[in-house]
């Protein structure tokens, strides 16, 4: 199993589907769309958009943190069920020339609101 950069969006998530034993045909219908549109996202020539980034983190079983920044103590199913509607809103939110640190701070500042 050949495992791409895991400092890259799209290693990252090749890395999780291989992982999970999943083909990119088999992501490409759990997300929505084309196995083409896997391979660009995978290889980094296009990204996922905010409309597929809510259901490509739920097939991964990972946070939009995870696919943004590689941080892997945050998964889906380690969040707390208060939390899950924010991850859903980050997702929602998500703007594909974000920086990592941007995505870092935003998750900061909604781990602050939820701890009010």
């Amino acid at each position: 199993m050949k495992m791409r950069d895991s400092n890259t969006i799209g290693g990252r998530i090749s890395d999780r589907r291989l992982r999970m034993g999943m083909t990119q045909a088999e992501l490409a219908q759990r997300v929505g769309v084309s196995r083409p549109a896997i391979t660009s996202w995978e290889v980094g020539t296009a990204y996922p958009s905010r409309k597929h980034t809510p259901r490509l983190v739920e097939a991964l079983g990972v946070s939009a943190l995870f696919i943004e920044c590689g941080d892997e103590g945050t998964s889906t199913s380690s969040i707390p069920q208060l939390e899950r509607p924010f991850e859903r809103a980050i997702a929602a939110i998500r703007d594909t020339r974000w920086t990592a640190q941007e995505a870092i701070a935003l998750k900061a500042l909604i781990d602050v609101s939820t701890a009010v």
